[in-house]
């Protein structure tokens, strides 16, 4: 139960269906002994049936206006703060207080229509909040949009994150991660990679000599960069002395130790991962 209206009104009404549906009832059973007696007609016998069955609907009618006056929580759940006081006046309109079944919290989000395929119904997300940091959340996704978004491009989808232990509340935000078969990227070193106003470009050490590989990059941090491009996994790049070099030119690998006494016709390079 959430709270109770003032009922007055309804417990008297009540009251009176009762006694009204106990008197009908001694009635019934008097002329039931008059009838077999022949003391009265069957028409009256039948009247006083009658009068039985509008008593017990009355009654009936008179417990559901009484029952109306509860207001019942519609699910199990965890009631929030009330935002009405005894002896406000509410209407079917007046917001009471908000309740939360906390079990499985209901978390949407977006992901680039480039993945809208690979995502299914029952694939694990897996949640974070910098309410609980150093925690995660295990839960699946449980519905997907039907179309993609026109303005964003991009598909929403609703994850469901099991909370049995009550440590999520809703309106937290999340970070979620779906997990994808991908395609694999070559990882450069972030200084490595160079732009002119041709594009994007790394220099890679073939034989001890520098040659330009045009790239695209994917994705990138403060340390790592992944591209695509002529640059495998293995290939050397160079990362530090890049502006001296030229296409074709001899490339010297210095240890950190050295590098700051490197004269100008060496570089630093690492392999791609």
């Amino acid at each position: 139960m959430v709270l109770r209206l003032d009922d007055d009104n309804e417990t008297i009404a009540l009251e009176k269906a009762e006694l009204a549906l106990a008197d009908a009832r001694r009635k019934v059973q008097r002329y039931e002994r008059l009838a077999s007696a022949s003391a009265i007609s069957e028409v009256e016998r039948e009247n006083a049936q009658s009068e039985l069955s509008s008593a017990i609907l009355a009654e009936r009618e008179a417990k559901i206006a009484l029952d109306y006056r509860t207001i019942r929580a519609p699910f199990a759940g965890v009631m929030g703060i009330s935002n009405v006081e005894a002896g406000d006046l509410i209407t079917s309109s007046t917001e009471i207080a908000s309740i939360d079944d906390r079990s499985r919290l209901k978390v949407e989000f977006r992901i680039p229509e480039k993945y809208a395929a690979m995502v299914a119904i029952g694939d694990e997300a897996i949640a974070t909040t910098p309410s609980r940091p150093g925690e995660t959340f295990t839960g699946s996704v449980s519905a997907l949009g039907s179309r993609i978004e026109t303005d964003s491009r991009t598909l929403v989808v609703r994850a469901e994150i099991d909370n049995a232990d009550d440590q999520l509340r809703p309106g937290m935000s999340f970070l979620v991660e779906l997990r994808f078969p991908g395609e694999k990227l070559v990882a450069v070193p972030a200084l490595s990679v160079q732009w002119d106003k041709e594009g994007t470009y790394v220099w890679r050490v073939t034989d001890g000599k520098a040659e330009r590989v045009p790239v695209q990059i994917v994705e990138r941090n403060n340390t790592t960069t992944l591209v695509t491009g002529g640059v495998r996994v293995g290939d050397t790049v160079v990362q530090e002395g890049v502006q001296r070099l030229r296409a074709g030119g001899a490339v010297a690998d210095v240890t950190a130790d050295a590098a700051d006494a490197a004269p100008d016709s060496t570089a630093r390079s690492q392999p791609s991962g």
